[in-house]
Formats: C-alpha cells, sequence, structure tokens
C-alpha cells in the first residue's frame, strides 16, 4: 500500500493502536524504529513537567507522550477521524476556541503532514498565552511515510525561519538521530536493496551475522546507545552532525 492510499480513517486508527503508542512512549531496543523514537523520547522529557500547564496537543493523533505531564490540563486537537478530541482542526489549521489559553502547544511529528505549515504555526501563535511555549518536533531526512500524506521536510535553518515568520522567538534548535546513528536506521529498514538477494555474499554475511534480526538489531542498539550517545539529541549548530533524522524547536510567544 503506497501512501497515498492510506486513508485517513485507517491512518487514524493506526495512531491509536496501543501497540503504536507504547513504541512512542517506551521504545524498545530491537524495534524497527527504536533509534528516531528512543532519541525523540529523550528530547521530550527535557520539556516534561509536573506543572499544571494547559497544554494543547496539536495533531495529537492518540497523545502518545501525554503521561509526560502528569498534572496538565491536556487538550487535543486533531482530524476528524481521530476518537475523543477536544477540538477538530479544519482545512485551514485552525480550531474552533479563543486564542491565548495554552501555555505550552505539543506539535509531535505533525508538521511535515501539514499541507501550508505557515498557517498551521500562525494558529501556534494564535493559540498560546503570552509568554507561552512551541515544542515542536518534525523531519529532517527521513523516508516518505504518507498518513494519508507527506509534504515537507526541514533543515535547521528552515524550521527555524519558518516558526520565527510566524511570530515566536526561538530558544532552541536541536538535531535528533544524526550521522552514524541516522545511517544505521536507514540500512536496517532499507538493506533489502543493497544486499539482494540472499544468495549474494553480502546477503549470506547479513544473514550468517544476523544484524537485522529482531535479537541482532536488539544487539546493535544497545551498541549504538552506548558508542553513539553524542548523535541522539545534539544542538542544531553542532559541527559535524550535517546529516540527521529529525528536528526540534522550542520557542516561546512574546509576553505582553
Amino acid at each position: 500500500m503506497t501512501p497515498k492510499e492510506i486513508s485517513p480513517e485507517i491512518a487514524a486508527k493506526i495512531i491509536n493502536d496501543d501497540a503504536y503508542l507504547r513504541a512512542r512512549l517506551q521504545p524498545r531496543p530491537g524495534e524497527l524504529t527504536y533509534f528516531h523514537l528512543r532519541d525523540l523520547r529523550s528530547a521530550l522529557e527535557t520539556i516534561a513537567t509536573t506543572e499544571p500547564l494547559r497544554i494543547l496537543d496539536f495533531g495529537s493523533g492518540g497523545s502518545p507522550y501525554r503521561p509526560l505531564f502528569p498534572n496538565a490540563q491536556y487538550f487535543r486537537a486533531d482530524l476528524t477521524d481521530t476518537p475523543h478530541l477536544d477540538f477538530v482542526i479544519r482545512a485551514d489549521s485552525t480550531i474552533d476556541t479563543a486564542g491565548g489559553q495554552f501555555d505550552l502547544i505539543l506539535s509531535t511529528q505533525v508538521l511535515e503532514h501539514v499541507a501550508n505549515p505557515a498557517d498551521y504555526l500562525r494558529e501556534c501563535h494564535r493559540l498560546l498565552a503570552p509568554g507561552g511555549r512551541l515544542y515542536l518536533s518534525t523531519h529532517g531526512f527521513y523516508e516518505e511515510h504518507g498518513c494519508p500524506y507527506d509534504f515537507h521536510r526541514w533543515t535547521a535553518d528552515g524550521l527555524r525561519l519558518a516558526v520565527e515568520q510566524a511570530g515566536f522567538k526561538t530558544q532552541q534548535v536541536r538535531k535528533l538521530t544524526t550521522s552514524g546513528r541516522a545511517l544505521l536506521q536507514l540500512v536496517e529498514h532499507h538493506h533489502g536493496g543493497l544486499f539482494a538477494p540472499r544468495w549474494h555474499p553480502f546477503g549470506l554475511w547479513l544473514a550468517v551475522v544476523r544484524l537485522f534480526t529482531k535479537r541482532g538489531r536488539g544487539l546493535l542498539h544497545r551498541w549504538s546507545d552506548r558508542y553513539h550517545s553524542s548523535q541522539c539529541v545534539v544542538p542544531a549548530e553542532a559541527h559535524g552532525h550535517s546529516f540527521f533524522l529529525g528536528l526540534d524547536i522550542v520557542a516561546t510567544k512574546a509576553p505582553l
């Protein structure tokens, strides 16, 4: 099934599945998406809080990261096919509520699926209270994955520019899953294209060392966690991390 064949109804079912949500909140070594989901979870832990904030999960899906904010007033906004929402996101990326009422807007892996990111970011700015924060993560050099559509990829400078053009002041931009760690994930996902057919010497070698079985991946993931710890969540200005799978940004709305 190609990305554009995934209907909104099917996409909504996938992103609300218990296994899908667990893999994001508690990624486990050996799972194909472990590298990037583990690094994204690590990045989110830096903004996790027990404060009683008013949070809007803007493009929530199943809200996998809600447990990181246990005392928050937590509101969810997404498309109509997503169950148990507080707000429905309209075609112009707006929701039907007054502006200036949220302390934090959480946007995880949403912006690449938005046809017009400028509209979405302006709505984030409108909805935040003065002094409120936007936490947004999205993709850098990541494979296409329509849900049901996938429109954009970002550089650190491009994401900063888009957020600041919406009226925000950037606090930090970081790269997620960089350099060799990023390459390992890509090889895991696409090694069939490199080493097929199986009778080829490279294919036989892979079968022997079992790097791409779940058990073999688990060992590889733990090894990378140990030796690639500097390639997980990296300040955007750090030298030597020009290849990366994801980005995140923390930005604020000016106080009154």
